[in-house]
Protein backbone atom coordinates (compact mmCIF):
# COMPACT_ATOMS: atom_id res chain seq x y z
CA UNK A 1 0.00 0.00 0.00
CA UNK A 2 2.87 2.38 0.71
CA UNK A 3 4.33 1.70 -2.74
CA UNK A 4 0.96 2.50 -4.31
CA UNK A 5 0.62 5.76 -2.35
CA UNK A 6 4.17 6.71 -3.27
CA UNK A 7 3.43 6.21 -6.97
CA UNK A 8 0.03 7.88 -6.83
CA UNK A 9 0.95 11.00 -4.86
CA UNK A 10 4.57 10.87 -3.67
CA UNK A 11 2.97 10.22 -0.25
CA UNK A 12 1.22 13.61 -0.23
CA UNK A 13 -2.37 14.14 0.89
CA UNK A 14 -2.42 17.89 0.28
CA UNK A 15 -1.42 20.42 -2.34
CA UNK A 16 1.51 22.69 -1.49
CA UNK A 17 -0.81 25.03 0.44
CA UNK A 18 -1.14 22.25 3.04
CA UNK A 19 -4.95 22.33 3.20
CA UNK A 20 -6.38 21.50 -0.23
CA UNK A 21 -6.54 17.76 -0.97
CA UNK A 22 -4.09 16.78 -3.70
CA UNK A 23 -5.83 16.38 -7.06
CA UNK A 24 -4.61 14.32 -9.96
CA UNK A 25 -2.95 16.15 -12.85
CA UNK A 26 -5.26 14.67 -15.48
CA UNK A 27 -8.20 13.74 -13.27
CA UNK A 28 -10.14 14.70 -10.18
CA UNK A 29 -8.64 11.89 -8.10
CA UNK A 30 -8.01 12.94 -4.50
CA UNK A 31 -5.41 12.55 -1.82
CA UNK A 32 -2.54 10.27 -0.97
CA UNK A 33 -4.21 7.29 -2.67
CA UNK A 34 -5.67 9.40 -5.50
CA UNK A 35 -9.16 8.04 -4.94
CA UNK A 36 -11.29 8.33 -8.05
CA UNK A 37 -14.58 10.21 -8.10
CA UNK A 38 -16.50 6.96 -8.63
CA UNK A 39 -15.81 6.16 -4.96
CA UNK A 40 -16.68 9.53 -3.42
CA UNK A 41 -20.40 8.93 -2.86
CA UNK A 42 -19.73 5.62 -1.16
CA UNK A 43 -17.09 7.15 1.07
CA UNK A 44 -19.52 9.90 2.02
CA UNK A 45 -22.28 7.34 2.70
CA UNK A 46 -19.88 5.47 5.00
CA UNK A 47 -18.99 8.79 6.64
CA UNK A 48 -15.34 8.51 5.61
CA UNK A 49 -13.86 11.90 4.76
CA UNK A 50 -11.37 11.17 1.99
CA UNK A 51 -10.26 14.80 2.07
CA UNK A 52 -8.40 14.00 5.31
CA UNK A 53 -5.27 11.86 5.45
CA UNK A 54 -6.79 9.32 7.83
CA UNK A 55 -10.00 9.12 5.82
CA UNK A 56 -8.15 8.69 2.54
CA UNK A 57 -6.07 5.88 4.02
CA UNK A 58 -9.11 4.23 5.62
CA UNK A 59 -11.09 4.21 2.39
CA UNK A 60 -8.09 2.99 0.40
CA UNK A 61 -7.74 0.12 2.89
CA UNK A 62 -11.42 -0.73 2.44
CA UNK A 63 -10.95 -0.80 -1.35
CA UNK A 64 -7.82 -2.92 -0.98
CA UNK A 65 -9.60 -5.40 1.31
CA UNK A 66 -12.39 -5.74 -1.25
CA UNK A 67 -10.48 -5.63 -4.55
CA UNK A 68 -6.76 -5.89 -3.86
CA UNK A 69 -4.67 -3.57 -6.00
CA UNK A 70 -7.21 -3.43 -8.87
CA UNK A 71 -8.41 0.13 -8.07
CA UNK A 72 -4.85 1.33 -8.76
CA UNK A 73 -4.18 -0.75 -11.89
CA UNK A 74 -3.39 2.37 -13.94
CA UNK A 75 -0.26 3.01 -11.87
CA UNK A 76 0.82 -0.64 -11.68
CA UNK A 77 3.82 0.07 -13.90
CA UNK A 78 5.18 2.20 -11.06
CA UNK A 79 4.42 0.20 -7.90
CA UNK A 80 4.68 -3.41 -9.10
CA UNK A 81 8.40 -3.22 -9.80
Amino acid sequence: MVAIANCESSLRQFELDGTTPLKGRMSSDKGVYQLNWVHWDRAEYLEIDIDTLLGNIAFARLLYDESGTQPWYMSKHCWSV
